[in-house]
């Protein structure tokens, strides 16, 4: 296979695990060994991931304006003398045509309201909360997660108002529970961690969250490469 093109010091993005468990992690390329990868341990928020050899996980880049992906396959996970992996492609480069997969840490504001559009509908909601003022624990193009003190039943639809540092500019869009499960990583308060799907969003509102979240992971990157994971 051709060697990935990418440069020393590049940084890059690992989405590791599948599904709603999947993460899109900071990492930086720290050199080669013939057609393998020498990478940093991928971190979220400026905390390091869970990996394991034999893992599966997808590589993202971008270059000039646009995302490319490959995926590949870890074959060692070392700590010293620092903290990296070493991955061997296993997919050819492809470019990613929209790029709403990048999952980032944030805690932005939003305030959530059930949208309603039926009588029965709203006769069958119950007491359950219809209006939630909160912020994001996770955020990525395709939706969001928060921390909430009670369970709230997967399939609501809710009108949202997110803030993305301006709280005089709200961007509106809809969003449907598509889980809803307690997590050890939520405050003893908000013991449930609420996973939102968009539901309907402009175009436009998807790419303002996109580079939003492109913003918030360079940051992360940033501060990983001044501060990196202790062992």
């Amino acid at each position: 296979m051709t060697r990935v093109p990418l440069l020393l010091n590049e940084l890059i993005r690992l989405k590791i695990h599948s599904g709603e468990s999947a993460h899109s992690c900071v990492s930086r390329l720290l050199g080669w060994e013939g057609e393998d990868l020498r990478v940093t341990w991928p971190s979220l928020g400026g905390s390091p991931v869970a990996v394991q050899p034999k893992e599966t996980v997808r590589i993202l880049f971008d270059r000039g304006g646009m995302a490319y992906t490959f995926e590949g396959v870890v074959l060692e996970a070392a700590h010293l003398p620092e903290p990296m992996l070493t991955l061997r492609p296993t997919s050819p480069v492809e470019r990613i045509e929209r790029r709403i997969d990048v999952r980032v840490a944030a805690a932005v504001p939003v305030e959530l309201n059930v949208k309603v559009v039926s009588l029965e509908e709203f006769r069958s909601s119950g007491e359950g909360a219809t209006h939630i003022d909160t912020r994001t624990v996770t955020l990525s193009g395709g939706g969001f997660t928060i921390h909430n003190s009670d369970p709230l039943p997967v399939g609501k639809l809710f009108e949202v108002r997110m803030f993305l540092g301006d709280r005089r500019r709200a961007l509106t869009m809809s969003a449907r529970i598509v889980r809803c499960e307690m997590t050890a990583s939520a405050p003893e308060s908000e013991p449930f961690e609420v996973a939102f799907a968009f539901s309907r969003i402009a175009e436009s509102t998807r790419t303002n969250i996109v580079r939003f979240a492109f913003r918030i992971q360079k940051e992360a990157a940033a501060q990983a490469t001044l501060d990196p994971p202790q062992t």
